[in-house]
Parts: structure tokens; sequence; C-alpha cells
């Protein structure tokens, strides 16, 4: 299967570009975007994959030249092999290949020739997608995943139309609603069977010959609509899908897309609520807000400081290092002008520190930013501050009743009223005594005196009534005042302010962690171009230098400079002679060789039809290793292969096979059989009769390919013919043990059909500078491959073995 992720995201960057919140994830490729508690979107395909038992080695995955560092670090961290994965080389998006083309060189880059999932980098299904039932579907032809969208959405994605059996009849490009009754997109999660491989690479050329814009190119759907005329295409409905960075109304606003982790944005809502409820209830929450902002502002302020004495170190360590470089290559340059390896190595090596001294001065400009940017940060973040105190004290005025001295204003009136009431109540209370002649206890203060008229008392008692009744309603209307000044202030003012406060302080502490990990990335970048520059794949690096220094040829060197000012002594030399063998002796030394020597040759030699190393590999394999997984796929130790091959070249008949040292790795045995196939003179397929086994091998119906290749394998030699019939014989036993082994047919004819055919030598080919003869041969690939393996299905057809 493939994974797509060659893709430069420009609409994620863009509006990464625009988020304090979630600027540290620019530069992520989509499929290395966190999901959930995943550290990446391909996390969650690479562990679903493996749950339903597709191999890592099997998962390959296309990107480009700017993404590609990053995926390899992810590949590191899960021990994917990084030979599954390949850039397009394209550094920009202008430049780009395209989706289908980046499909098409997958395949051919990969070799796939069995059925292909492909996967777009930034697909993402519901957590009801079931992926077995997915697989557990295909048959005779292609299947792709649809899901149902709304009338509003139909112009942005691609339709499908099905019919009764659910294959494609129909595919229409961002249609308007109008255009079609079908609701049915069909993301980028498609399963090609093996024989519409070749579509793919049909669709990339007409797309090229007519010099099509390069939409065509990169949208998928494009080749699906090329595709269902040519091949059926199966559907297979899915309740939904999430496209990963895709954000039409705001990416701020829509940032649960962006996490994917879905509840995790609701999350951090919720944890922001109970955190202003919780100061909201604390007296002096306000204050603490401050105090924790002015916090997050002296770390920014530390780390300020940090990297900046830092950069200063890094910079000055860069200089000196640089200069004492040249200076040493200067200064030995004029004491040593003629100095051999030694001299060269040096020299580099200096070159080296050098560079090593500018990547620090470099390293010291790029903390530098960071932390003028923290600096940047300290004093927003300050500003910040000040506005939202600023704000409390200026609301306080103007606003009256509805903050804080406001509320403090409003208690104390409260308290006044409620005193005035209660005086008030009080002297009501003694009226009403005093009038019904009741003795009184409380004193008096003079408000009655004791000759007072029943007429008095009367009116007293109705005064004070009236005093009281106001003093009530005035208590009650200013405790109701009160009251909703405080529920105006706790729950709307309070609350307002610090959730300002927390937004620059969050917003603080993010861009305080995105500029840290900033650094971190740059300090590993530096780190990293400082190993490089130790030892490096070039040779140029201060191990390979020192490995380049030889002093014998140094001192010979010298010596030869020393002798051209002095003279020499004059002194007979005896030559030496070499000793030469007889014909006899070379014979004695290697009697009977068996690699490099034709099998007409060897059948005439040794008057055997089968060649006897071929029997005694073939036993050992049979014997040993038809359970083995991977049996001729895994290659042996090349030591081990030699030291066989001089044995058998010495001795081939007194060679022990089955020895403990021999059969303790078949994979020795099969990778020397392999290596005797390669260095006939004319392969196990003559070269003669090349075309005519290409011929029978391109006939489409496959009872006359038999037909075919039947009458061709009849006039090989009678030494190529018994040797193809004992070796397919041999095959034909570890196919019947593919279910242990896992090499069936086809397996075993890709491995076989280069070398049996002749066209698989130990030199690669030279794409600059390849023969006419040679790329014919390098395009006939596939049909070497549909040889051997129509062979190997119809063995007992073409060659009717005995079955004792």
């Amino acid at each position: 299967m493939g994974v797509k992720g060659a893709g430069y995201g420009t609409r994620l960057q863009r509006d990464l570009q625009q988020s304090l919140t979630y600027k540290h994830l620019l530069g992520i490729p989509k499929a290395l975007l966190p999901i959930g508690n995943r550290d990446a979107l391909i996390t969650h395909w690479l562990e679903l994959f493996e749950e339903h038992g597709i191999l890592k080695q099997d998962i390959h995955l296309v990107t480009n030249d700017a993404c590609y560092d990053a995926f390899c670090t992810w590949a590191d961290c899960h021990e994917f092999p990084l030979a599954n994965i390949v850039s397009d080389g394209t550094t920009t998006n202008e430049t780009r290949l395209g989706a289908v083309p980046d499909i098409a060189f997958g395949v051919c880059h990969f070799g796939l020739v069995d059925n292909v999932l492909v996967v777009g980098g930034d697909t993402l299904f519901l957590k009801d997608f079931d992926l077995g039932r997915f697989l557990g579907r295909l048959s005779d032809t292609c299947l792709v995943t649809t899901y149902q969208v709304r009338d509003e959405d139909v112009h942005k994605v691609g339709i499908v139309e099905t019919g009764d059996e659910g294959v494609i009849t129909s595919f229409l490009e961002k249609p308007e609603p109008s255009e079609t009754e079908s609701r049915s997109a069909c993301p980028c999660f498609y399963l090609f069977h093996h024989r519409a491989l070749g579509l793919i690479h049909e669709f990339v050329d007409a797309c090229k010959a007519r010099n099509a814009h390069k939409e065509e190119f990169d949208a998928t759907g494009r080749f699906l609509a090329y595709l269902y005329p040519r091949f059926d295409v199966a559907t297979y409905p899915i309740s939904g899908r999430i496209d990963v960075g895709v954000n039409d109304v705001g990416f701020e606003t829509d940032v649960k897309i962006m996490d994917v982790g879905a509840n995790e944005f609701t999350k951090q809502e919720s944890q922001d609520a109970a955190v202003i409820a919780q100061l909201t209830d604390l007296d002096g929450g306000f204050q603490c807000l401050l105090d924790k902002v002015k916090q997050d502002m002296h770390a920014s302020k530390d780390a300020v400081t940090f990297l900046k004495k830092r950069a200063a170190i890094e910079e000055e360590y860069g200089k000196q290092m640089a200069k004492l470089s040249q200076s040493m290559a200067e200064t030995f340059d004029k004491a040593h002008p003629r100095s051999g390896t030694y001299g060269d190595a040096w020299t580099s090596i200096l070159k080296v520190h050098e560079t090593i001294g500018e990547q620090r001065i470099k390293f010291a400009g790029d903390i530098t930013e960071v932390a003028d940017d923290l600096q940047l940060l300290y004093k927003d973040t300050e500003k910040g501050r000040k506005q939202v105190g600023v704000i409390a004290q200026i609301n306080a005025k103007e606003m009256g009743l509805k903050h804080e001295k406001a509320l403090s204003d409003a208690e104390i009136s409260l308290g006044k009223s409620k005193q005035k009431y209660e005086m008030l109540s009080e002297e009501w209370e003694r009226a009403i005594l005093q009038k019904n002649g009741e003795t009184v206890h409380i004193p008096k203060k003079g408000f009655f005196k004791n000759n007072k008229t029943q007429a008095q008392l009367d009116k007293a008692e109705e005064d004070a009534r009236a005093k009281a009744t106001l003093a009530d309603q005035n208590y009650r209307t200013q405790l109701q005042t009160t009251n909703l000044s405080r529920q105006q202030y706790f729950q709307n003012h309070l609350p307002n302010i610090l959730t300002g406060l927390k937004a620059v302080g969050d917003e603080c502490c993010v861009a305080l962690r995105y500029q840290l990990a900033r650094y971190a990335y740059i300090f590993e970048q530096a780190v990293m171009a400082d190993g490089i520059a130790l030892d490096n794949d070039d040779g140029l690096g201060i191990r390979s230098l020192t490995e380049k220094i030889n002093m014998e040829s140094d001192t010979n060197e010298f010596i030869r400079s020393y002798s051209d000012r002095v003279g020499r002594v004059q002194k007979n030399e005896i030559p030496y002679k070499e000793y030469s063998m007889s014909p006899t002796a070379l014979h004695v030394l290697n009697p009977y060789p068996v690699f490099g020597v034709s099998l007409s040759d060897l059948m005439e030699r040794d008057r055997t039809e089968v060649p006897l190393f071929m029997k005694k590999c073939t036993e050992a394999v049979e014997a040993y290793g038809l359970n083995t997984a991977g049996i001729y796929r895994v290659s042996g130790t090349n030591t081990q292969i030699q030291k066989l091959k001089s044995a058998f070249d010495r001795d081939c008949r007194n060679v022990n096979i089955h020895a403990e040292e021999n059969i303790s790795d078949i994979n020795n045995i099969t990778g020397l059989l392999k290596l005797w196939f390669r260095e006939l003179p004319d392969p196990l397929f003559p070269t003669s009769m090349y075309k005519h086994f290409l011929n029978a091998a391109k006939i489409e119906d496959d009872r006359m390919r038999v037909l075919g290749l039947h009458t061709v394998i009849n006039d090989l030699p009678d030494a190529n013919y018994a040797s193809l019939k004992y070796f397919m014989c041999h095959l034909d036993k570890v196919q019947q043990n593919q279910r242990y082994n896992k090499m069936g047919a086809a397996n075993l004819a890709t491995i076989f059909g280069l070398t049996l055919m002749g066209n698989d030598g130990d030199s690669q080919f030279n794409l600059a500078g390849l023969s006419a003869q040679d790329a014919q041969r390098l395009v006939d690939t596939q049909w070497q491959v549909r040889v051997v393996q129509t062979i190997l299905e119809n063995y007992r057809l073409i060659f009717e073995p005995d079955e004792a």
C-alpha cells in the first residue's frame, strides 16, 4: 500500500502564519500533525494497518524534498524502514508533480505489481470506519470510499454516481448541486486492482501529451473520471471523514479540525471556564491572575537573558574557530607547500573547522532571532497586562455601580439604609408601647415626654410608623440595587476581565513554548550540521579525511622529492623473474571450475545432464529451506558465499554442502545458486532465443501463451532444457510450501525473471549511458518475469514430470 504526502499544504501554512496558538505547527506536513493521543496522523494509519496484518515493509510513502527529513525523523521514532520513503524531488508548491504523477512515481519507484491501496496524507475517517471490512470487499474491481455531503458542500468535492450494484457510472469534479442528484463524495482513499496500475501511467502520459493544466494532475478525482470507463470501480460507503487542516470558516473558530483530536478543544474550553470560576470565587482572584501573568512575563525575560548570552558565546566561539582555522591553514601552506596526503587531509580538516565556525555564527544569529521574538513577546504581554488593569480602573470610575468601587459604594449605602431602617423601626416600637401604656425599658433619648396626652401619643406613633415604613422601602430598594450590582459584577464584568487577562497569559505561555521548541529545533539542526561536517557520505568529514592519510605514500613522495635534490648511488639491481607454472600445475590448482562455465561445457565435461553444482544446492534447499520465510528473496552473507564459490570451483564433488557451517544460514546457499546463474556465459534462457521467449510471453491468451512457451522450450539445447526442467521442478516444490515460505509463483518469478534471462548482472544500469539493447531489456522486465511465472505456474503441463 502507499501513503501520498507530497503536498505542500499552502492553505494550512497560511492559516498557521496568522495563529499564535498553533504557530508551533508551522512547517509540519499534514500527515505529521498530532491527532488525539497520537504524535501524528500517519501514526494512526500505521497502527491501523498493522492491526490488519499489513507489515511496515509493505507500506510505502511518497513525499517531497521539503518534507522528506521530517518524515525520516518520524520513521526513526517508529522503526519505519527509511527505504520505503521516497521524495519526488520537488521543493516548492509551484514545482510539485501533482497527486496522480506522485502515485505513478511511487508505483514505478517501488516496483509495485500487486493491488495498491492509496491513502492521502491528509485523510482521516470517523471512528466507525472498518478497514478490515473495506479490504474484504476487494474483488476484480477497483474500490473507493464514498460519504454523503450536504447540498451546500457539493461544489467543494468530487461527486460520483453509481449503478444498482454500487459501481461508478459517472464522476463530476466539484459540480453545482443542480447538476446531479447524487451527494456521494469520494475522498483520496483508493484500492487499485493490480491490472489497473498501468492506467495510472497511461493517464499521466496522456495529460503530458496535451500539455494539460497542473490541476488535472493534482486532483485524484480527475484520474477517477479517466479510470471508471476503462475499469470497473466499486464504492464502499462510510459515515464521514475529516480533511485535516481544511478550514473554510476561519482557522481559530474551527480549531478542532486542526487538532483533529476533536475533544481536545472542548476540553480546553471547559478547563478555562473552571479556572475563571475558581478565580471569581477567590478573594483577590484578579490580583492572583495578574501575578500569574507577571510570572510568565519574567519566565520569558529569563529565557531572553539566557538566549542572548548563549548567542554571544556561540558567536564568539564561531568567530574564534573560523579565525584559528584560517590562520593555521595559511601557516601550513607557507611551511609545507608539498605535503602529500597528510597535508591534503590536514587542510581539509581545518576547512571543516572553519565550516563549523561559520555554522556556529549562523546558529548564534538564529538564537538571537528567537531571543528578539521573546523580547517582543515580553513587551506585548506587559502591554496587554497593563491594558487589562487600566480597563478595570476606568470601568470602575465610569460605570459606577458595575465594578469594584461601585460595588463597595453600593454595599456602604446598603449598610446605611439598613441602620436607618433599624433605628426608625425601634422608634416605632417605642411609640407603640407608650401609646398602650406599656412600660418602656428602651432608653427614650428625649423623643417623648412623660406628660404627653393620648392624642400626642397617637400622633407620635403614627409619625414613627410612617418614617419606619419609608425607611423599610428605602432599605429594600437599596438591597435590590446592591444585589443587582453584585450579580452584574460577579457574573459579567469580573469574568470578562479575568478572561481577557487569562487570554494574555495563555498567549504568552503558548508563544513561549513555541519559541523554546523553535530554539530546540535550531539547536538540533546546529548539532546535526556539526555532525555532518565531522562525518558525511561525501567523504569530507574528519573521520573520512583521516582515513585518507597514507603515511607510506607520503614517505615515498618525500623521499622522491628529496632524491631530486641529491645524487643517487649507482647499484646493479637484480631483476625479479616470476616463476611460471606449467599448465598441468594450474589445472591441478583449479581442475573443475563450475562458475563462469557454460551449461554445454559442464555437460560435456562432467557427462551429466544437470550440473552437479545445481543438484547439490537445490537438494540442500529442499532439505533445510522449504519452510523458510522469504527463501530466495533474502540475501545471504557475501563472505560466506564467496567462500563456498571458491570451494566448488576447486572440487565440486567433494564439497559437503550439508556441513553445519553451510546450512546454518540457508540464504547463503540460495545466494550462491543465484550467483552461479548470473555468471553463466550464456544464461539459462539462451541469448539467441531471447526474442522468442518474449514474443511468447506477450501473448494475452493464457492457453496460447503456455503453448508458445512450450514450443520455444522444446527448441532449447539439451543442456539448457535439462537444467531448466530440473530447476523448475525445484521451484515448483518451493511454491508448494508458500504457506510457510511466503514465496508463490509471482514472487519467485520476480526474483528469477531477470536472473534466468541474463538481465541481472552485478553492475547496475547507468541510465545516462544505456545502450539501446540495455534500455530495451530494461523495458522488457515485465515480460521476463511473465516468462518465468507462466512456466512455473504450468510446470506440469510444459515438462510432464514423472510422478514417481
